[in-house]
């Protein structure tokens, strides 16, 4: 937080004519660390601007402005008072007992000390006076404020600037189920919040450039937002740091923290997943190109990890879980192993596209060596010797298991998502392929049941609970309208999280359809599902604007497809259905197409 007295502000200081002699002069510092360089990035701005919705009049003399939504940003102080009055903000996620709490995003004694989220400003006094701290930014909903009369305690008393960096929204998704929108909504809060110049996991807590988080959103954030040179430039600070060895630490920018814990195979993908999508996405393969050494640098060192079975097991696991019981969990050889093939995959894509066959090739090599050990030691007839739903959706969606495989390894996940009564048990990387794997195989209608089943854990009970920004942990319990969270004998964790967005990934690729394959070539393979009968949805290539909307009326669904021109696109039939009107192929302009159930 900040603490600014307006009594001590001399007027004219940053004048071409103020005498500063009375000055003292500046403290020499250390010269930052690194290569100096000016970032080609967006700005980070004020992108909207929010109003109290209420404000509660606590029993202890202090207001709680509420603003009914968790971003990030600032709030402006618009006061008239007396000099020397002090007016603190405490900015927190939460309330309890009738006060702001932020024991969910504090660190041991910082809370007692004030150091989490709070500003302090005291009046010069004889005017009206306005404020927002310089050097800081928050995450938050609520705001408590102390040192203010009931005279004072306006409306009009703080205003909450929203802000992130300043790139467009080029993509969304709407249809007319409320708790689809409303998780649309969390996830773009929480991707704006979570992005000021380079993605962080939250806004409150850490603020930290967490690798494993971006990787796992990427793919959400490219869809959504014009983000690419941001991106690109926050890989660049990612080459950078990687180390002799070739290892990334698990956050970046970072003071050598990092390297022996919290990093591993799905955090140091970051190297490998955002080029990949960036390239996909616009075409632009120039990050490729400064990173093909630093990404040869890191496969010699995953082969150095890899055990005497060939496998690998290095790093942070399945984050996150939705159960407490860590003996549940997946396996961490189950979540390496298969993101280290796909690394290798993704890598050997990228050199051939660059013109490095010989790395090319031997990423190629790799990726066979890695996924012949893991069939050997963790399959069986496509089934994974650990039994839980991220191990077998991650051997399906990756290409572990054989063709002949598919239909029995899809049945067994089908099973372990019966024994828990159609509930996710995945974390942020089960979580990332396990819809999109099902509405694949024909099970849309069952990935919605898991999204949304009304007991937790689930995105429908996030909801229930008040959320308006995605939590880091699903596993809570209800809440209520005052701002009271149950934690249900559980700790709360962060609740401004975008880890687990790429649920509207889903939403855009899956239930819309819009399935980029190259940055000129899409495929438009709709899922439709119980649930929601209306839907429109776009994302931007360098093209332009892909459009799908669609509409059904009993067994009958009418659907209208924009494609740019330069783009080629096809259409993808959904399992169940027959094309009663319109062409797979489609052209330049609108499409109007019909798809009809088979069984009617």
């Amino acid at each position: 937080g900040e603490h600014y007295d307006a009594r001590l502000e001399q007027p004219g200081w940053n004048d071409s004519g103020f005498d500063d002699s009375a000055w003292r002069n500046v403290l020499p510092a250390a010269t930052p660390k690194g290569e100096p360089r000016i970032p080609d990035c967006e700005p980070i701005g004020i992108i909207g601007v929010h109003y109290p919705a209420r404000i509660i009049k606590t029993s202890h003399g202090t207001f709680i402005y509420d603003f009914a939504v968790n971003c990030a940003g600032l709030c402006e102080l618009n006061i008239k008072g007396e000099r020397g009055q002090k007016v603190t903000l405490l900015y927190g996620e939460t309330i309890k007992n009738g006060k702001v709490d932020v024991t969910n995003i504090s660190f041991g004694s910082n809370t007692e000390k004030g150091y989490i989220q709070q500003d302090e400003y005291i009046l010069k006094g004889g005017e009206n006076e306005k404020y927002m701290p310089h050097f800081t930014y928050h995450g938050f909903r609520y705001v408590e404020v102390s040192g203010i009369t009931a005279a004072q305690a306006k409306l009009s008393l703080l205003t909450f600037m929203e802000m992130s960096s300043a790139f467009e929204e080029t993509g969304d998704f709407f249809c007319d189920n409320a708790d689809v929108n409303a998780v649309t909504e969390c996830t773009k809060r929480s991707d704006r919040a979570n992005f000021m110049y380079f993605p962080t996991d939250c806004p409150q807590r850490e603020k930290n450039g967490w690798t494993g988080d971006a990787a796992l959103s990427c793919d959400q954030f490219l869809l959504l937002y014009d983000c690419s040179r941001s991106l690109k430039e926050w890989l660049r600070n990612i080459f950078k740091a990687q180390n002799e060895q070739g290892a990334i630490p698990g956050i970046i920018p970072t003071c050598d923290w990092g390297f022996e814990w919290g990093n591993g195979p799905a955090w140091d993908n970051v190297m490998f997943e955002l080029p990949y999508r960036i390239y996909l996405q616009t075409g632009d393969d120039e990050i490729i190109r400064e990173g093909t050494e630093n990404m040869m640098k890191y496969l010699l060192y995953m082969q150095s990890k890899r055990d005497e079975k060939g496998l690998l097991h290095y790093g942070l696991g399945d984050w996150c879980p939705p159960y407490n019981d860590r003996s549940l969990c997946t396996d961490l050889v189950y979540t390496d192993t298969v993101i280290c093939k796909d690394i290798c995959d993704k890598a050997a894509f990228m050199f051939a596209l660059t013109g490095k066959t010989d790395y090319a090739e031997k990423a190629a090599q790799l990726s066979a060596s890695i996924r012949e050990a893991y069939r050997r030691h963790c399959l069986s007839d496509g089934i994974t010797l650990c039994h839980t739903q991220t191990a077998q959706a991650l051997a399906v969606f990756y290409g572990m298991t054989e063709e002949n495989e598919i239909p029995r390894a899809v049945d067994a996940l089908l099973y372990l998502i019966a024994e828990k009564d159609n509930h996710l048990d995945c974390g942020v990387i089960g979580n990332r392929v396990i819809f999109r794997l099902l509405a694949q195989y024909g099970h849309a209608d069952l990935a919605m049941k898991m999204l949304f089943n009304p007991t937790g854990p689930s995105f429908k009970t996030m909801l229930g609970a008040g959320a308006t920004s995605l939590w880091e942990e699903l596993a809570v319990h209800y809440g209520n309208t005052s701002g009271d969270l149950n934690r249900g004998g559980m700790r709360l964790y962060s609740l401004n999280h975008h880890f687990w967005g790429d649920v509207a990934a889903f939403f855009i690729t899956c239930l819309g359809g819009i399935q980029v394959k190259n940055h000129d070539r899409v495929e438009i393979a709709p899922a439709p599902v119980d649930g929601i009968n209306n839907l429109r949805t776009h994302i931007t290539l360098p093209a332009g604007q892909i459009k799908v909307d669609y509409k059904r009326v009993d067994v009958m669904t009418e659907i209208n497809i924009f494609v740019p021109k330069d783009i080629k696109a096809e259409f993808i039939v959904p399992a169940g259905y027959t094309l009663s009107r319109g062409s797979k192929k489609l052209k330049y302009g609108i499409n109007e197409l019909i798809i009809c159930k088979k069984d009617i």
